[in-house]
């Protein structure tokens, strides 16, 4: 019944921190999810299914390499 809309949401969330704090709701939608990857890769973007966005990855080489012997290893999981 609250009309103003910043205030209901106070209330919500008040009410969603009191049921969290006397575990009566668990909390399933807030996760954080970490991806590593070489310095190396610029561009690395996570899509659909935690996959890379293979379209916009590219490498930058090393201003040490020569063209010749530089190789990169990249790890994409594959899951």
């Amino acid at each position: 019944m609250i009309q103003d809309s910043a205030e209901r949401l106070r209330t919500l969330m008040t009410l969603e921190g009191r049921l969290i704090q006397e575990a009566l709701l668990l909390p399933t939608y807030s996760f954080r999810e970490e991806h590593a990857h070489h310095v190396s890769l610029q561009d690395y973007r996570v899509v659909a299914y935690g996959m890379p966005d293979l379209r916009r990855l590219w490498v930058k080489r090393s201003q040490n390499t020569e063209e010749d012997t530089a190789s990169y290893p990249a790890y994409i999981p594959l899951w």
